[in-house]
């Protein structure tokens, strides 16, 4: 979004409620307000097509995608959402029944980590990376999933469902593809594409987009994952699970 945009709609929404004027002119409410203007100004709302039906957001720099992504926890109320996230991963890892105790499970983009805690109530080895874990996290360390530092064929299973907060996901396949063991499995949950049934619009920190399901399906599979399922899940939206499997043996010279 163009700042002379965000400038305009700021006035036309303080016209509207004259009321907003005093809480921005508070210091702490005008330094949290010129922070989330900087974050939309970072979020432009322009978009290049990739491959097939695949689009990525146009950020300025890495280093401008980086500082967007780092954001999130600023803006994103999740302290209700995890307890209740871990109980409905869980259940689905469960209805799943390939999941097995004593996995090494990495989840990706996972912020505060509900989704390392559910694999932890199955009885796996698991940890999540993310650009910004929060203080003190004991489920989520930092990392970035386009650059993973953890050795190949380490993994049983990669969990992720922020591959829309990805901004090259050639290189985040290819390091799901590099950590997994030969059979061990990918699991996606992906919202519904821009042009599926139910579709809705990326967030204002989604970098990376599909316009149909299957479309990020076929992606994956260029990766070299085999696809073996798919199932629908409601929290903490309508979406589309999907699994993959890498491949049972590992070429000699890989």
């Amino acid at each position: 979004m163009k700042l002379s945009s965000i400038i305009a709609q700021e006035f036309s929404e303080t016209f509207r409620r004259p009321s907003r004027l005093l809480n921005v002119l508070r210091i702490d409410r005008l330094k949290r307000f010129m922070k989330f203007q900087r974050v939309r100004l970072l979020s432009h709302d322009a978009w290049s097509r990739q491959t097939g039906s695949l689009s990525a957001r146009q950020v300025g720099s890495y280093d401008e995608y980086l500082q967007l992504q780092r954001s999130k926890l600023d803006y994103l109320d999740l302290g209700g959402h995890e307890a209740r996230f871990r109980t409905a991963l869980r259940e689905r890892l469960r209805k799943l029944e390939i999941v097995e105790s004593g996995w090494r499970v990495l989840c990706l983009g996972a912020r505060l980590g509900g989704e390392v805690a559910a694999f932890r109530d199955m009885g796996c080895f698991a940890i999540g990376v993310d650009l910004n874990p929060g203080p003190d996290n004991p489920w989520v360390l930092y990392g970035d999933f386009h650059k993973l530092e953890y050795p190949d064929r380490c993994l049983d299973a990669v969990y992720s469902n922020s591959l829309d907060h990805c901004l090259e996901p050639e290189k985040v396949l290819a390091e799901i593809s590099r950590l997994l063991r030969p059979g061990a499995y990918l699991i996606i949950e992906a919202e519904p594409g821009v042009d599926d049934p139910n579709g809705i619009a990326p967030d204002m920190w989604a970098t990376f987009q599909w316009s149909t399901v299957d479309a990020l399906k076929t992606r994956i599979e260029q990766a070299g994952l085999r696809f073996i399922s798919k199932g629908d899940f409601e929290y903490p939206r309508n979406g589309t699970r999907l699994l993959f499997r890498a491949p049972t043996q590992v070429l000699a010279n890989a």
